[in-house]
């Protein structure tokens, strides 16, 4: 009731804007708090589009994003004030400002006076408001930014139609009760957050918001609250293992356990099953660009392993989707060939907002399919198993060339994590001297027993010569980004250091 209320509220603030907001855009910038959700049903309410700003990002990072969309509203919350005075003074245009969780508005709001702001003595209750009643299928709901490889953050806008599907694909999977329990670790700039909200705001379930660092104490919380759903990344999970905290049947409350956003070894599975004994277990993959996830792998109960290698299966397309995997020429793999995979459905989105060259590039027609199926090129390669569906195998980015070998970062990854023991592991690489390719490769290692002579050891009775990583590092705390993944631009800043 305190959520629909604060949305509602929010609604009334934001309606104050002269003109029509409905398909414009909504900023929030906040942590996982009351503010936060209750902007994101408010912008439902009034038929925008919410963008999530992050605390954690470079001020010209959350500018960028408020300047591409052309957000009309920002809703703050408190722990943000100081960062929204910044944002704010970037701008000449009005916007509609909202601190719902503050009595007073801050001081500085003078300085800036093109803008319209509300705090909470100005929020209205109006319990009769409803959704707008002009949304379609077609209506935009949310818009995520993702890494551009030209460092310029990619705008990825998702409609109703995809929202939806996404909903129906996973109430496949997964019975979601009002009793269940369910876990947020992801922040609301990662579009499994997505996932964690309107899968359980859907089935009317409890939503337990832990903190974006809190991985060290995720497993902790679940037992203390109970908890029954699970999401993460395997990152999070690995931590947990590292710990110690995968001890057989230690989270005999979780029902299901879904990992996304990175590879998930056969490991970490078989630690996961034991410990979320009574729980069943999914690997689920999917881009931002097709809504959250589309394919998903669901394991046997004990996650005992299968045989498609190291890592883990990633599965079947969602009903009514389609897969398919290409070469270089975009022409059908042979069996068991690995090329760029493709995805088509109704999860797809349409592309790049303003961006429509790089939306040409990315969303095509294939020539050996129907013309009218737009699909999306993952820049993921895959392989197809007829047994297990989908087999990962990396980024088309995470391949080089060292010493004219074409070299899978991943799979250096996957050899030190055998012998190491532990998930927490980054592989970089060096860049040549003289500016041009790469010399060789560093790894970068976390919670392990192991010296760097032993592990180099086994990467070269089991690796090519120029596959074996000069150096090893060992780090504690292992650094992820905001998503939860391996921050590997953070690696390479060590690594940079290291050779000054």
């Amino acid at each position: 009731e305190d959520l629909r209320q604060k949305s509602v509220a929010i609604t009334s603030a934001l309606s104050k804007y002269e003109g029509d907001l409905f398909g414009e855009h909504l900023a929030i910038l906040g942590k996982k708090s009351l503010s936060s959700y209750s902007s994101i049903l408010a912008s439902l309410f009034l038929g925008m589009i919410y963008t999530p700003l992050s605390s954690r990002f470079p001020l010209e990072r959350n500018v960028y994003m408020i300047q591409k969309v052309k957000a009309k509203g920002l809703v703050v919350s408190p722990e943000c004030c100081d960062i929204a005075k910044d944002i704010l003074a970037q701008f000449e245009q009005s916007i509609v400002v909202v601190f719902p969780e503050n009595s007073n508005l801050p001081n500085w709001v003078s300085d800036f006076p093109q803008h319209q702001y509300f705090c909470s003595k100005d929020l209205v209750k109006n319990n009769n408001l409803l959704p707008s009643s002009r949304l379609t299928s077609q209506s935009s709901i949310y818009n995520l930014f993702t890494s551009g490889s030209t460092g310029t953050p990619k705008s990825v806008i998702v409609t109703n139609r995809n929202l939806l599907s996404y909903i129906k694909s996973i109430k496949k999977l997964m019975t979601i009760t009002p009793e269940d329990k369910c876990t947020q670790l992801f922040d609301l700039t990662f579009d499994p957050s997505v996932h964690d909200m309107f899968i359980c705001w859907d089935a009317g379930a409890a939503l337990y918001s832990l903190p974006s660092q809190a991985s060290s104490l995720a497993g902790r919380l679940v037992n203390e609250l109970e908890l029954t759903v699970w999401f993460s990344p395997p990152s999070t999970a690995a931590v947990l293992k590292a710990q110690n905290e995968l001890t057989p049947k230690s989270f005999p409350s979780l029902r299901y356990s879904s990992f996304a956003g990175e590879a998930l070894s056969w490991s970490l599975v078989k630690a996961w099953s034991e410990a979320a004994c009574n729980s069943t277990l999914f690997n689920l993959y999917g881009p931002t660009e097709a809504t959250v996830t589309i394919v998903g792998f669901q394991f046997e109960k004990g996650g005992n392993k299968v045989g498609t290698g190291e890592m883990t299966p990633i599965g079947w397309p969602f009903e009514d989707h389609s897969v398919t995997i290409v070469n270089e020429d975009l022409e059908p793999t042979g069996e068991n060939e690995i090329g760029e995979l493709c995805l088509a459905g109704p999860q797809v989105t349409q592309g790049y907002y303003d961006d429509p060259e790089l939306t040409q590039q990315k969303f095509i027609s294939l020539p050996h399919k129907n013309p009218d199926t737009i699909w999306y090129r993952t820049g993921d390669l895959a392989r197809w198993d007829k047994t297990y569906g989908l087999l990962f195998h990396g980024r088309s980015d995470r391949q080089l060339k060292i010493r004219g070998f074409r070299v899978e970062l991943p799979e250096i990854e996957t050899r030190i994590k055998q012998i190491a023991k532990t998930e927490l592991v980054g592989v970089v690489e060096i860049p040549a001297e003289e500016g041009k390719g790469y010399s060789g490769t560093v790894a970068f290692v976390g919670h392990s027993s192991l010296t760097e002579n032993e592990i180099i050891e086994y990467c070269e009775n089991h690796l090519p010569d120029y596959m074996v990583p000069e150096k090893i590092f060992f780090i504690d705390p292992f650094p992820t980004n905001v998503a939860g993944k391996t921050n590997y631009q953070e690696l390479k800043s060590l690594l940079n250091e290291w050779k000054k």
